[in-house]
């Protein structure tokens, strides 16, 4: 039987040529909104093994990171009958917002949220989320399915989110992977 780790890598790694969030230059990448596509069963067991996660939380609400993260809240927010806040990213500015006015009022009357990210590399879209101001105070926690970054308390260039940060898998994948790299036996 596989694990976690080679189930997620099995669905979703991917070579890559282009660059993250953060504008690091990278030759693999994780496309974690194949799952649900590729393997309901594994998706299925990371929305309710994060959405474990985020009730501990005690969240009024659940928001993702668009447009990745989206598949994972919607889910949480359906097995844990809490709101769903949706958010969009404008392509050409990067900056996120509220998809409609009705998820910024219904978030300006709660006062707990978790943020929900596929993939942490430098929480570059983590932190335009944080950003926004009827959820700067309200989020308390932000999971994900992978950490693939390294924080500076480990010798790395991530600076740490002033919130609890919790990923079911936590293993750091350089941006530019050498060619001998165990990982790309995974890739599509």
């Amino acid at each position: 039987m596989s694990t976690l780790r080679e189930r997620v890598l099995k669905t979703s790694f991917q070579r890559y040529d282009g660059s993250f969030a953060s504008g690091k230059m990278a030759n693999n990448k994780l496309e974690l909104e194949l799952i649900p596509k590729r393997n309901k069963a594994l998706g299925y067991v990371i929305v309710t093994s994060i959405g474990n996660i985020a009730m501990s939380y005690k969240p009024q609400f659940v928001v993702a990171v668009p447009d990745g993260a989206n598949w994972i809240a919607k889910g949480i927010a359906k097995q844990q009958e809490i709101p769903l806040i949706k958010l969009k990213k404008d392509p050409e500015t990067k900056a996120i917002s509220f998809r409609y006015k009705t998820d910024q009022r219904r978030c300006s009357k709660a006062e707990r949220g978790v943020l929900v990210e596929d993939a942490f590399n430098e929480f570059t879209n983590t932190r335009r989320v944080l950003e926004i101001p009827e959820l700067d105070e309200r989020i308390v926690a932000v999971l994900g399915i992978w950490d693939r970054g390294i924080h500076e308390s480990a010798g790395g260039d991530r600076q740490e989110l002033s919130l609890p940060t919790r990923a079911l898998l936590t293993e750091h994948i350089p941006a530019v992977l050498p060619e001998d790299s165990e990982l790309w036996k995974f890739a599509k």
